[in-house]
């Protein structure tokens, strides 16, 4: 639980030009949702999913998209926390709780600015309430299991443990995302919108806290 991991390319310029991106490619996707460009192919693709449906997946999808429910994600920080406050990992803990914090009131900000309406598929197993770009769900699961992931490659130290660790929850990502249309709660480019926004906002969190002990010698210096 010392310092950082040497996991990240230490270029301010690599990490500058990825944020960079990551913000551009949110930019141009939500501006095809405004702008409704992509609306006639996400309800395509939506109707098309929900038609794979059976009682089996209905029940499977249900558990996957209660994994990146708010109360879920908070339970499990919690307890994440407490065994790397136990660890005198500070950082991390640290780093756990900006990320499901920020991920919670930056997704329920931008469905308000942006106010796109929940989607109307042939068939509905859930109805939304809120707004729908981002998926709230798929950003706060994407930041949260990312971490999640990044706490196996460091702690596992490359073993057999870590490597499950970091694909269960790459995989979950992929999934939650994915329940979120099965369920009719959420376009496709709702669940890409919350992606790319959770993957950038554990991205600048983690370069942060990458290069925190650097700034911290600079400042003492």
């Amino acid at each position: 639980s010392g310092a950082m991991p040497n996991l990240s390319i230490h270029s301010p310029i690599f990490e500058i030009s990825t944020i960079a991106f990551l913000v551009v490619l949110f930019g141009c996707l939500q501006a095809a949702v405004r702008q409704k460009e992509v609306e006639a192919w996400d309800l395509r693709i939506g109707n098309w999913v929900i038609s794979q449906a059976t009682p089996g997946k209905d029940r499977l999808f249900a558990l996957l998209s209660n994994l990146g429910k708010y109360h879920w994600v908070r339970n499990l920080a919690v307890l994440i926390c407490v065994w790397l406050v136990y660890e005198r990992d500070w950082l991390r803990a640290t780093m756990l709780v900006v990320l499901v914090g920020a991920a919670t009131l930056i997704s329920t900000f931008l469905q308000r600015l942006i106010s796109r309406v929940r989607p109307n598929f042939e068939r509905n197993f859930l109805y939304g309430v809120e707004f729908s770009f981002p998926s709230g769900h798929t950003m706060l699961a994407t930041a949260f299991y990312l971490m999640i992931a990044y706490l196996g490659g460091v702690y596992g130290h490359g073993s057999v443990a870590g490597w499950v660790i970091i694909a269960f929850s790459i995989g979950l990502v992929i999934l939650i995302g994915v329940s979120r249309i099965y369920l009719g709660v959420h376009f496709l480019t709702d669940v890409l919108g919350g992606w790319i926004a959770g993957f950038l906002l554990f991205f600048i969190v983690y370069c942060i806290a990458d290069d925190l002990p650097l700034l911290l010698n600079v400042i003492q210096r």
